[in-house]
């Protein structure tokens, strides 16, 4: 005897009974009424039994979950999560259950178009606020990438999206809240204050630093190592060369997002703290020496990469200790570009540096090493005065030496920290090297 049951992504109740030759067949009975429900089951095996079953139909939801997640894990890792969650919430409560041929019929054109006209209607799970229009359109573009698989793997016939004219059914793409992308930023005075108040500890202080100094993603940031910081250009400020990228729902490492690899200059001030962080830093944090291959940042959990949770909640403890606004950790990108901006540099050399993919025949063209000079004049006009070098270090600017922390006194008198200056071993320096190590 067949049986129903409920499934959490369904609004529907679902059935299980046997066809013809005795073979289990589950799918949704199109109803949320228990009695009707069964008696569909049982309708279901009464025709089987008699032989009047017609064969099963694919339905939505079996393709998507079936050959084209299958497909999608392969093809598109990262992203399928994404996929089916979009699924899920907005698009099988209303089509799951029907057989995918019938979305390509004049029924489901006609559905199809309610649905893209209530979509923007759709609540988010999180704060039960209607969805932002960057969302409906993710959602669309979706489903619209499920149709043309199906049409590729001869499962429809055409795509039935295709018939639209989306930006005649879907709202115009802006941000669900207006006005906060202009204000997610920090002012210099609040950026000097993230990378030197001792209120902070030394790797947070660093970590900031080195996103707003580079201008890269959380995700780069933490899993930027050691090793990544390369060797000076033409006399120049030395390489920072980030190619990869930790991506944290996938818990994997990864290509930058755009696949692009950035070479920034390391700041003199991002410098001084990487070399303080080698000498002494690391060691403090991990109990350990550093090694070249070592992630700068490792987390104080398992010494892996930082999860954007638990580091969005510290960069909020850190604003709040602090007295600073709200304001979202990816906000040191947009600062980064903003500050450079603001200080006079070329447009063209910011997007080199935050975004190098080329965008035209010219690109192709540009040569790193020749253009390097230009890239460090661009990073030295981030200048602030809590980031200038302390009186020794900068009166034996050039030698091959550090300065090593000695003791800092957390308090809000602000009491002077102090340094010594100490010898770095030969194999960690080389003659130029102003003081930087690793």
């Amino acid at each position: 005897m067949g049986f129903v049951y409920r499934r959490n992504d369904s609004q529907f109740l679902w059935g299980e009974w046997k066809d013809a030759a005795g073979v289990e067949q589950r799918g949704s009975l199109q109803t949320t009424d228990e009695s009707e429900a069964q008696a569909r089951v049982d309708a279901l095996e009464a025709a089987a039994a008699n032989g009047a079953q017609d064969a099963p139909q694919l339905t939505v939801d079996g393709f998507a979950k079936g050959e084209w997640l299958t497909y999608r894990k392969k093809r598109r890792e990262l992203q399928w999560p994404n996929d089916m969650s979009f699924l899920t919430h907005h698009f099988f409560p209303k089509f799951g259950a029907r057989p995918l041929v019938w979305m390509a019929t004049a029924d489901g054109k006609r559905a199809l178009r309610d649905w893209l006209l209530e979509l923007p209607e759709h609540r988010t799970k999180r704060d039960d606020t209607p969805l932002g229009t960057r969302t409906v359109w993710n959602i669309v573009s979706t489903v619209k990438r499920l149709f043309k698989d199906a049409c590729q793997w001869d499962r429809l016939a055409h795509n039935p999206l295709a018939a639209f004219d989306l930006s005649d059914v879907l709202p115009e793409k802006a941000d669900k809240k207006s006005e906060w992308r202009q204000e997610s930023y920090f002012t210099l005075e609040q950026v000097a204050t993230l990378t030197t108040d001792v209120r902070l500890p030394t790797w947070q202080r660093l970590l900031y630093a080195f996103e707003f100094l580079t201008g890269a993603r959380t995700g780069e940031t933490s899993e930027i190592r050691f090793n990544d910081v390369k060797g000076d250009d033409k006399g120049g400020l030395r390489r920072i060369v980030i190619s990869r990228s930790y991506n944290t729902r996938a818990d994997k490492v990864k290509d930058t997002k755009t696949g692009a690899v950035k070479i920034v200059p390391e700041h003199p001030f991002l410098a001084r703290g990487l070399a303080e962080w080698w000498q002494t830093g690391f060691r403090e944090w991990t109990g350990r020496d550093p090694k070249p291959e070592d992630l700068i940042f490792p987390n104080d959990i398992d010494g892996s990469q930082w999860s954007n949770g638990p580091l969005l909640k510290r960069h909020y403890g850190a604003l709040e200790l602090l007295g600073l606004p709200k304001k979202i950790h990816y906000s040191s990108r947009a600062t980064f570009r903003s500050l450079l901006t603001g200080a006079g540099a070329d447009r063209t050399l910011i997007d080199r540096l935050t975004h190098p993919s080329p965008k035209q025949a010219s690109d192709f063209y540009s040569r790193i090493v020749l253009e390097w000079p230009a890239f460090c004049r661009t990073i030295l006009l981030l200048q602030h005065k809590a980031w200038d070098p302390p009186p020794a270090l900068a009166k034996g600017y050039g030698e091959v030496t550090v300065l090593k922390l000695v003791s800092r006194q957390p308090d809000l008198n602000r009491r002077p920290t102090v340094y010594e200056t100490v010898a770095l071993p030969t194999e960690l320096c080389r003659p130029g090297s102003e003081g930087r190590c690793f």
